[in-house]
């Protein structure tokens, strides 16, 4: 499975308070998140996005995923998303 991370921008206010919960500040908060891992910002991103398209995906799921499968829309210029 691989996800795009969701953006900031498109996300609705449930969303954001599920980001919240994962991260520990909200994305406006750009002091606070240059000290959140990369590691918690592609979980949040990621399983925001992959709720979008399966509403049943939990949380340990998308942490249970491999390295690479969550990235960036930057990241995936050409790429596949299957």
């Amino acid at each position: 499975m691989k996800i795009t991370a969701a953006d900031f921008e498109s996300m609705n206010y449930g969303e954001l308070e599920t980001f919240e919960e994962i991260v520990g500040s909200l994305p406006t908060d750009e002091e606070s998140l240059e000290k959140v891992s990369r590691a918690k910002l592609l979980i949040a991103l990621g399983y925001i996005a992959a709720k979008r398209t399966n509403p049943d995906i939990t949380l340990d799921e998308v942490r249970e995923l491999p390295m690479g499968a969550i990235s960036f829309k930057d990241d995936d210029e050409g790429s596949d998303p299957s």
